[in-house]
């Protein structure tokens, strides 16, 4: 068992749509959990346990996420490739949005 997280976008008003994964998923990485959790309570008020809920994120929540991940990353792990991943999906999920409208980008974890 371990913690499973990723950025996807769905169509809000389609709930039978499949959500559009974007680069590989993260896997443990708790630190980004934890920015999530803060970003969750702030914006809900819940004291809920955060999971297997996808957080709607805003083009700012999305552009803020993306500073975090580039200043944080190295904590986590010096590796490029891990470096090049985030990269990845924060691009494609910026380029997806960006034709895609009707679409919402979400955060999503499993544990």
């Amino acid at each position: 068992m371990g913690l499973d997280q990723w950025i996807e976008g769905y169509v809000a008003s389609d709930h039978d749509n499949l959500p559009v994964r974007f680069g590989k998923p993260w896997r443990k990485w708790y630190a980004l959990q934890e920015y999530m959790i803060t970003l969750w309570m702030e914006r809900t008020g819940s004291k809920e346990l955060f999971n297997c809920i996808p957080l709607k994120l805003s083009k700012e929540d999305f552009n803020n996420l993306e500073a975090w991940i580039l200043e944080n990353q190295d904590a986590e792990d010096s590796a490029d490739t891990f470096r090049q991943q985030n990269q990845e999906i924060i691009e494609e999920a910026r380029s997806f949005i960006e034709e895609n409208p009707d679409y919402v980008i979400c955060y999503s974890c499993w544990w």
